[in-house]
């Protein structure tokens, strides 16, 4: 990654001309205390030295309890691309990037393994045929999750991350005008104060099963509360008194022509990455810009 920003001064290097300095890529710490478990790459780091947290929480949590939401009919390929994250894999793209997956237990140092079967929740019978029907497929499927995700805070104690699935099947109701089915469900689990893992086809068919392990594993593992890897501040310049913000803000068409700052984000974190603060709103009202 190329960190970039303006030239302050015409005297600074490299010069008024280039626009940007390039900076060194940081190193991420994948111990606490160890200051040679250190890498550029956060996988090859994983793979070599294991995650940030695999002592800090050892005794406290010996695995990753994994509930499910999907239906029923589904459920068993939702099972099998989780049984997916314990073996190695292979990369078939990105060498230069992504090293080999070892397998969950290699990499993590704990088991992630499903959660109690009060955890295992099947969307209702005859869902599909309802959605249909529906004036509104996409909020009636959008409610259907969402009393799946009130039924598992119920038993929330039994598990650590929830995944759900939506199938192909569920494609063509993701969206209905401005209203999205994964904002909808991803700000109820915030709400409810639920880990969540939306999976859908493109993690069982794509086809370097290794990018998928990587990229669902760390999720995992960092959704249920554990730490991956730390930006290393013990080295290069970096201030621990600094709070750093991420903004972000999604655009949508209205039905008069216009366009609408709908949703507003912000995060923000100290320098060891800590102490996340996530905020999300509504913009829309006065803040419309006319479509020609």
């Amino acid at each position: 990654m190329t960190t970039t920003r303006p030239v302050p001064d015409v005297g600074d290097e490299p010069g008024p001309w280039t626009g940007y300095w390039q900076l060194p890529e940081p190193l991420l710490a994948f111990d606490p205390v160890d200051r040679r478990q250190r890498a550029v790459n956060p996988l090859a780091g994983l793979a070599e030295f294991g995650p940030y947290s695999r002592d800090a929480r050892a005794g406290l949590q010996p695995r990753v309890r994994v509930a499910l939401l999907a239906p029923d009919d589904d459920v068993p390929r939702l099972r099998g691309l989780l049984r997916e994250l314990w073996y190695p894999q292979q990369p078939r793209e990105r060498a230069e990037y992504l090293p080999p997956y070892p397998g969950w237990p290699q990499a993590f140092g704990y088991p992630i393994g499903p959660a109690d079967n009060r955890a295992q929740i099947t969307l209702p019978a005859g869902l599909d045929a309802r959605v249909r029907a529906a004036a509104s497929p996409t909020r009636t499927l959008a409610a259907a999750l969402a009393d799946g995700l009130q039924a598992l805070k119920l038993v929330e104690d039994c598990f650590d991350m929830i995944v759900f699935y939506l199938p192909p099947r569920f494609t063509p109701y993701f969206t209905d005008g401005p209203f999205d089915l994964h904002d909808a469900v991803k700000a109820t689990a915030a709400q409810l104060g639920l880990p969540t893992q939306i999976i859908t086809d493109e993690a069982l068919r794509y086809r370097c099963r290794a990018s998928v392990a990587w990229r669902l594993a760390t999720a995992l593992y960092a959704k249920a509360g554990w730490i991956p890897w730390k930006l290393d501040t013990r080295t290069g310049p970096y201030d621990p008194q600094t709070a750093y913000i991420g903004l972000s803000y999604a655009l949508r068409p209205a039905p008069d022509g216009s366009t609408g700052f709908v949703t507003c984000c912000s995060q923000v974190f100290d320098a060891d990455g800590g102490g996340v603060q996530f905020v999300a709103y509504d913009t829309t009202q006065g803040n419309r810009t006319r479509k020609d």
